[in-house]
Order: structure tokens, then sequence, then C-alpha cells
């Protein structure tokens, strides 16, 4: 267990579901927490104790909840010497695989709840079940089977099978090759599942959205979405401001008319450009001056026909 998600949601303002989901395995722990009692520490020893159970991760990823940035949280994170990612605020594709399972699991307490809305507590250990039994769109694996190596037992009669003495059974050279198949055939075919979904994923992503391959300078001018918008008529975009700097993971840092810095960090899908006038030259950048166009065709490419020219630049 590489990496972790981390996510906190409500469910009829009585209680609080920590959900916590392994990257590699898809399998989700839901843990329901008394909204009185909901605090940053309540969740550092949730943590802990998921932790000695299942293994300390490397990663952690959470939204910027107060629960998830308080200073109990980051000493456990620091001395369990875990790298701790936030997502953007008002960013949901940050934490994508969160925001999934979270709309997985409410679909199916809510399904269950028939009404008896106060009871939904007691549905998460069937419910966490049921989505450690559904196979992972990922790598096409039930979680239950990547986590524990095993199917998981059917709910049939078991009365009349007979026992079987394990020390006369098993053989630890056997069990020795199993446990190595594990980690040199089954671990890595699904890391390579998992990275050839993904890497479908993002082929159609990229053929039906924009993509900006380039961050846009610093001090261009830009618009940013209206996060708090509640009706049509409200603006889509809030603005101007000034492009200041970059965050490690190519967000935006931006600042205001009153040189101001916004208090959070603005995702690219959230910028309209606007102006990049006051965009100073690289002088780095060479320039050249085209004198002629001297030949061209029509290419299809991808399936759209292309015109590549044939130029001569001054010298």
């Amino acid at each position: 267990m590489d990496i972790i998600h981390l996510e906190a949601y409500f469910l009829m303002l009585l209680e609080i579901t920590l959900r916590l989901i392994s990257d590699h395995s898809m399998s989700p722990l839901l843990k329901a927490i008394i909204s009185s009692l909901y605090c940053a520490i309540t969740v550092a020893k949730e943590l802990v104790d998921i932790f000695c159970l299942i293994g300390f991760p490397k990663i952690i990823q959470s939204d910027n909840g107060k629960e998830f940035i308080a200073e109990v949280i980051e000493q456990m994170i620091k001395y369990s010497g875990i790298e701790h990612r936030l997502s953007n605020p008002y960013n949901p594709l940050g934490n994508s695989v969160n925001e999934r399972y979270v709309g997985l699991a409410k679909q199916i307490i809510v399904k269950r709840l028939d009404g008896v809305k106060n009871e939904w507590d007691l549905y998460l250990p069937s419910v966490q079940y049921a989505m450690n039994c559904k196979f992972a769109r990922l790598h096409y694996s039930r979680p239950f089977c990547v986590m524990f190596n095993r199917q998981p037992n059917e709910l049939i009669d078991y009365s009349n099978i007979q026992p079987i003495l394990h020390n006369q059974t098993i053989d630890p050279q056997v069990l020795e090759d199993k446990l190595k198949d594990v980690m040199d055939i089954i671990i890595p075919g699904l890391r390579e599942k998992i990275s050839e979904t993904q890497r479908n994923d993002n082929t159609k992503f990229m053929r039906k959205n924009r993509i900006i391959h380039d961050q846009y300078p610093l001090k261009s001018e830009v618009m940013i979405k209206n996060v708090n918008r509640t009706d049509k008529t409200s603006e889509r975009y809030e603005g101007p401001y000034t492009i200041h700097g970059y965050t490690k993971n190519g967000s935006y840092i931006l600042m205001d008319k009153t040189g101001a810095l916004l208090p959070r960090n603005i995702p690219t899908s959230h910028i309209v450009l606007i102006s990049s006038d006051n965009v100073e030259p690289d002088p780095n950048d060479k320039q050249w001056e085209l004198q002629a166009i001297v030949d061209h065709r029509q290419v299809k490419i991808l399936g759209n026909l292309v015109t590549v020219s044939k130029v001569m630049f001054l010298s």
C-alpha cells in the first residue's frame, strides 16, 4: 500500500464517514465518527489504528480540510515518514479517486436505507464489503482479492465441509513460491493493467478536451472561475488577476490589483487568459522573420487534413 486517499463527508448531519482507499488495490475502508467528536485528534487516532492494522503508506493524498492539515495530523505524518499531498480547493479533479468512491458509497447507503435515515452507519461494514468485492475498472480485479490474495467466501452452507489439517497439507516451500509469484507476477501485472487503463483514459480525455501543455507566462492577466456561483445570473468568472508564480504541482499563485496574493492556489482548468501584454520576452528566445512560403501540401493527421508549408526565413 504505497498511496492512500483520504476523504471526509457528511451523512444526515449526524455522523461523519472517514474514507480511506488504497491506490493499488482500490480497496476502500469506511469509518463512522460522531460529528461532535470529529476533530483532528480523532482522525489521527483512526488513521493510526488503520495503519497499525494494514501497514503504513508512503503517500497520503487529501483535500485541504482543517481536520487533515491540523498540527497533530502533520506531526503524525512527519514522524511516520509519509508524504502528504493536498489537492487544490474547489477542484475535484485533484482528488478524483476519492470523489468517485464517495459517490459510490453514498449511492449504496442511500439505496439501502429505505427511509430509515438515522441508522445509516449500521450499513457501513456491509457497504465496505460490497465495494471490496466489486471488480475495479482500473485493473479488472476485486480489491478483496488483491488485498488478501484469495477470493471472498461465498455465502453458502459450510457446515458439512470436512476440516483440513493444515500442518499435514501445507508445504513451506510451496507457500514461499506462491508468495514469490504474488510479488513477481501478480503485482507487476496489476500495475501494468492500471497503467494501461490510465493511458487509454488519458487518450480519450485528450481527444475531447482542450489541453494546455505550456504554463501561462508570469505577469499574464487572467480571470478565474467563480466557484461560489449560485445562480445563472451571477458572473461566471472573477478578476482580473495577475500570475505571480507556480506551485510544484503546476497550479498558479495569483495576485490581485492591490498586490495581495490570492489565499488559495488555482488549477489550470479554472483559469482563462485575457492578456499577455505585460509579459517580458525571454532574451534567450530566438526570433526569425519569414521571407516567403516556398511550397505547401495537405496531409492527414489523426483523421484531419492539415496544411504543411515549406518556408524560407530571412538570414
